[in-house]
């Protein structure tokens, strides 16, 4: 069973590159809106709308590709550190993971709330850029809500992974 713990390992990692790969590509589309308004800009709404997206795009592609980097980075060292000493990675694992698998639920709540202020905006404004605003807080904290839903299932399965080798050590 320790022998196989290590594809879990870089399962886990496989899964954070996924979500680092949807955060890229919102941001670059974010981004192209940007760019898509600015160019072929006619209304005021359109107009407003070139700022605000712009800076939502730059924050998600900016942190998908930090955390890509960083992620392939951790992932070349995870083999060595397992087979270098097995049980003291899983246990470090094992401690890593739960230190942060209770933040998702404050950040799923964190996103919805986001996500309502940016209701609240786009909805009981009149302002072309506090709609703007507004909708951009929406579409940041959409992906906000898909990644850190999808990395908590990727977090579950691999603490669940976790605990079996664990327990069968003990």
């Amino acid at each position: 069973m320790k022998t196989e713990f290590i594809n879990h390992t870089i399962d886990w990692y496989n899964g954070e590159n996924i979500e680092g790969g949807m955060i890229i590509i919102w941001g670059a589309l974010l981004l192209i809106m940007s760019l898509y308004f600015y160019i072929y800009d006619r209304f005021d709404s359109t107009h407003q709308l070139i700022i605000p997206l712009l800076i939502a795009g730059s924050i998600w592609f900016g942190v998908g590709s930090v955390g890509l980097v960083i992620n392939n980075k951790r992932l070349e060292k995870v083999s060595i550190e397992y087979n270098q000493d097995n049980e003291t990675f899983i246990k470090k694992e094992k401690v890593r993971v739960e230190r942060f698998i209770g933040v998702y639920k404050y950040l799923l709540i964190g996103w919805s709330i986001a996500i309502i202020l940016g209701l609240v905006l786009f909805n009981f404004t009149n302002g072309s850029l506090l709609r703007a605003i507004g909708l951009s807080l929406i579409l940041f904290s959409i992906m906000g809500l898909i990644v850190d839903l999808t990395s908590e299932q990727n977090a579950k399965k691999y603490y669940s992974e976790i605990q079996k080798v664990v327990s069968i050590n003990e």
